[in-house]
């Protein structure tokens, strides 16, 4: 529908203003959140899990090397050894 500027005018100052506007917040509402829920989503669906052995006393190494280091991203796998080189370089 193709409305002109003075017949939107003329509807918002109607009775019925307060209906429109009610309308188009509960459409701007619901897509937010809609989207929110859509952003939310792949947060909440993350896991992360972490193993090792319990009984080795880490203190005592005082040194170590690398093994392929497999991430889906070659630019995290750079990120990764950057950051433990340097935390573990001391």
């Amino acid at each position: 529908m193709n409305w002109s500027c003075t017949e939107i005018r003329a509807e918002l100052d109607s009775s019925n203003a307060l209906e429109v506007l009610m309308k188009v917040f509960a459409r701007v509402l619901a897509t937010a959140l809609v989207g929110t829920a859509m952003a939310a989503a792949p947060v909440l669906a993350q896991t992360v899990t972490i193993d090792y052995d319990h009984t080795v006393n880490f203190l005592k190494f005082k040194t170590y090397t690398w093994t392929k280091l497999h991430a889906t991203d070659p630019t995290v796998e750079d990120r990764i050894t950057i950051a433990l080189n340097r935390d573990m370089g001391g």
